[in-house]
């Protein structure tokens, strides 16, 4: 995580330092400025929360590609108490890497199939070929099932072969969920 200033164009995002020193005190996150210096999947969500969410206080956290679904469940824990009414939980997760368009969307239909069944437990246990960051959905699913959504609604799925219209290049393909 970090306690710096987001600086956007469209305006600066605070960290919420109560929400910070929670999950600092679980001993599970470190705090690394630098390394959100070069973080694009959280950095190029911060202009829209800035714009859509003037003066909304931030946590970002980054989950390395092994972390543990225990530990994420007691990070959540230690956020239960500024999850209330109107917070929102945002994921910035990749999905299949390093694969042509037709072996990426096999892969996105494997993923899918597990979204669908809420099976929060095999998305934890996906590779890269699948998505970046299993743990981090695998915990949002959680999540959700406790506040009572028991699956996500696919809004849009799509990679970047499909996007580039080059089906033979090694592609990122992309999930937009909403719990």
């Amino acid at each position: 995580t970090t306690s710096a200033l987001w600086r956007t164009s469209v305006g600066d995002l605070a960290v919420d330092e109560a929400a910070l020193e929670a999950v600092l005190a679980t001993g599970l996150v470190v705090e690394n400025d630098a390394l959100f210096q070069e973080e694009h999947s959280i950095g190029t969500l911060m202009p829209f929360l800035a714009y859509y969410m003037p003066g909304v206080r931030v946590l970002p956290l980054a989950f390395h590609f092994d972390y543990s679904l225990e530990d994420g469940q007691a990070i959540l824990e230690a956020l239960a108490p500024f999850l209330a009414e109107g917070a929102v939980l945002l994921g910035s997760i990749d999905f299949s890497h390093s694969l042509q368009m037709t072996q990426a969307e096999e892969h996105d239909a494997q993923t899918e199939a597990l979204l669908a069944a809420g099976d929060s437990q095999a998305i934890a246990r996906l590779r890269s070929q699948n998505l970046d960051a299993p743990i981090l959905l695998a915990l949002l699913i959680e999540y959700a099932k406790d506040q009572g959504v028991e699956q996500p609604v696919i809004l849009a799925n799509t990679n970047s072969g499909r996007l580039m219209q080059d089906t033979q290049m090694d592609c990122t393909s992309y999930f937009s969920l909403l719990f």
